[in-house]
């Protein structure tokens, strides 16, 4: 299996942000006045966020089956 370089990583920066506070409980309402966007932004980065997540996911585990 081939190791990811750091450059490579499947979410950009902000969206690892936002995910990360949503994690620690803050809603998109206080995210967007820490991030001085508005909510619509904030919601659109996060839904981004999970499709890569998920877009990785699927991936991986094919490429486990093709193993």
């Amino acid at each position: 299996m081939k190791k990811m370089s750091t450059d490579e990583t499947i979410l950009t920066r902000r969206q690892m942000d936002v995910l990360k506070l949503r994690n620690e409980g803050y809603s998109q309402d206080e995210i967007t006045k820490r991030g001085g966007t508005t909510k619509q932004n904030i919601s659109t980065i996060e839904k981004m966020a999970w499709r890569n997540v998920k877009r990785a996911e699927n991936t991986i585990k094919a490429d486990i089956r093709g193993s």
